[in-house]
């Protein structure tokens, strides 16, 4: 069985511009996503990862997992910063059956 190094590199290229004060900003970031275990947490991290990198517009979902760690469906889709009209035409287009991201 191949070592998690082996299935895909890291992406050090991604960080190497970054300063050392975007680089505690992103662990901070992975800390917390970890420590995360209630809906409020996960929309906590949401805010702090738009804070930290240059998107207007975040959203985030918990996942169910199947036994043997599949995607199984969302649980919970939680909206950071989507205007609400926006979401509501997204659902009822039945948009996410076609979007590549979700």
């Amino acid at each position: 069985m191949p070592s998690v190094q082996d299935k895909r590199p890291f992406p050090r290229e991604l960080f190497a511009a970054l300063s050392k004060s975007e680089c505690e900003g992103f662990i901070e970031l992975l800390h917390y996503t970890a420590e995360s275990d209630n809906v409020d947490d996960v929309k906590s991290v949401l805010v702090r990862f738009q804070k930290l990198f240059p998107f207007t517009r975040v959203i985030g979902g918990l996942a169910r997992l199947g036994a043997s760690g599949t995607f199984e469906g969302f649980t919970n889709v939680l909206n950071a910063s989507y205007p609400e009209e926006w979401l509501r035409l997204y659902w009822q287009k039945g948009y996410f059956d076609v979007d590549p991201v979700f």
